[in-house]
């Protein structure tokens, strides 16, 4: 992925933590925003479904 590191949740799904700065990605302000980077752990917001097409 470079930038990110992937990490597999207990629930089954994944989470994103940045390289950079070792933050995990999140989508603030109810998915208006971009994601960004800044949190130190993760919630259920954080957590992302891979989907695969």
């Amino acid at each position: 992925m470079g930038e990110f590191d992937l990490i597999s949740n207990s629930d089954g799904s994944v989470s994103f933590r940045s390289h950079a700065n070792s933050d995990i990605v999140t989508a603030d302000n109810t998915g208006t925003s971009p994601l960004i980077a800044n949190r130190t752990s993760i919630g259920l917001w954080e957590e992302f479904d891979l989907i695969f097409d």
